[in-house]
C-alpha cells in the first residue's frame, strides 16, 4: 500500500454521457483513447451501481437511468488521480395527474419536490459540500449518513469510504466532506462513493430502505 494522499477526482454532476464525450476545452492536454482495462472499470463500476439501485417505489417508474458503458475517449493525464464516474436514476410519476388539475399543481399537491424522484452516485468524489442543517440517518447501514428537509421534500446522503467532515462554526456555512485516497492503489479503484436520494418524503423513505447499500459498500477498497 502507497502512503495515504489527497488526490483531486470528481466531474460535474452529469450522466455518465459527459464522461464519453469531453467537451473541447475541458481537457487542456487534449483527449486519448481509453484502456481496455479503463472500460473493464467503467463498465463493471456503473453495472454495480445499477444493481444496487432502489426499485421504483408504489406510482412511480425509472424514466431515465445511465447507460452501462465505457466512455471511449478521457482526458489525457486522468490516470493520475482515481478514475470518477457518475451514475443516475431518475423516477416520474405514473399516470396522468388528476382531472383539473395541471402537472404543476398536482405535483405541488402531492408534496413532490421540485427536481422530482432522483438517486445519484458519485464514485471517487473527493469534495463536496452539504447545505445545513441536517440530521443523522442512523437507520442506514453507512459511517456517515444524514438527511435534511428540501423545498417541497427532502434528500438523504451517504457517505462510503474514507471521509472526514468538517462542520464550520457559522450554521449557515454548509457542511464540508472530504475524502481521503490512497495514492498508492490504482487509479481504477473505487475508493470512495457519494449516494443522494432527493425528493418526497414518502418516496425517499421507501428509495433509502430499498438501497443496496451492503452491495455499494463492497465497491469500496477497504
Amino acid at each position: 500500500m502507497g502512503g495515504r494522499g489527497v488526490c483531486a477526482g470528481g466531474s460535474a454532476l452529469v450522466c455518465l454521457l459527459a464522461l464519453a464525450a469531453p467537451v473541447s476545452g475541458q481537457c487542456f492536454h487534449g483527449t486519448r483513447r481509453t484502456t481496455k482495462g479503463e472500460r473493464t472499470f467503467y463498465v463493471n463500476t456503473l453495472g454495480a451501481l445499477k444493481a444496487a439501485m432502489p426499485a421504483p417505489p408504489p406510482g412511480w417508474r425509472i424514466a431515465e437511468e445511465s447507460d452501462v458503458r465505457g466512455p471511449s475517449a478521457i482526458c489525457v493525464g486522468r490516470e493520475k488521480e482515481p478514475l470518477s464516474l457518475e451514475f443516475g436514476v431518475r423516477y416520474e410519476r405514473v399516470g396522468p395527474p388528476a382531472p383539473g388539475a395541471g402537472l404543476q399543481l398536482a405535483s405541488v399537491r402531492d408534496g413532490d419536490a421540485p427536481g422530482g424522484l432522483r438517486v445519484d452516485v458519485m464514485v471517487n468524489r473527493e469534495h463536496q459540500l452539504f447545505d445545513r442543517p441536517v440530521d443523522p440517518a442512523r437507520d442506514l447501514p453507512a459511517p456517515i449518513a444524514f438527511e435534511r428537509a428540501r423545498a417541497g421534500g427532502t434528500a438523504v446522503d451517504v457517505l462510503l469510504g474514507d471521509w472526514s467532515l468538517y462542520r464550520p462554526d457559522d450554521p449557515a456555512d454548509p457542511l464540508e466532506a472530504m475524502a481521503h485516497f490512497d495514492t498508492g492503489l490504482p487509479y481504477t479503484t473505487v475508493q470512495s462513493l457519494s449516494i443522494r436520494m432527493a425528493g418526497p418524503a414518502r418516496s425517499v423513505a421507501l428509495l433509502r430502505r430499498d438501497l443496496d447499500v451492503t452491495r455499494l459498500r463492497a465497491l469500496v477498497h477497504r
